[in-house]
């Protein structure tokens, strides 16, 4: 099994769990898929493509106010070239967390660590799972 593929079964499994086991009222998850496009972090020197375009602050504000506007429980971002550019979108200090897949993981031999969003904490129980595409 690829890397990539067990950080996903292990963010489903890990929803359905928490979720299921934290109360009886039902509740939606929001999920969100997001080409950020090369999201890369000046001076971050685990930054994949060091020739990416780097944001600025104001670029950085303007990401977290897209974020706020979609309010989405979960998103699954692409192009992401810096870990330390997604905590300037989804600050750990806010209480969202992330997990690393794909090529970054695998060259950088990370394992598979995340915690939910503080938001999914307090969501109830997930009763059905529908998927809307």
């Amino acid at each position: 099994m690829r890397y990539g593929q067990s950080c996903w079964r292990m963010l489903v499994v890990t929803i359905i769990a928490v979720l299921s086991a934290a109360g009886a009222s039902a509740a939606e998850i929001k999920l969100g898929n997001w080409n950020i496009q090369t999201l890369g972090y000046s001076g971050d020197p685990q930054t994949v493509f060091a020739g990416d375009y780097i944001r600025k602050p104001a670029d950085f504000a303007d990401l977290r106010n897209w974020r706020d506007k979609v309010g989405a429980d979960v998103y699954f971002l692409q192009e992401v070239t810096s870990p330390a550019a997604i905590n300037e979108v989804f600050p750990l200090s806010d209480g969202w967390s992330f997990c690393i897949s794909g090529q970054y993981a695998v060259d950088e031999n990370l394992p598979v660590v995340w915690q939910l969003n503080a938001r999914m904490r307090s969501l109830r129980q997930l009763t059905a799972l529908n998927l809307r595409f």
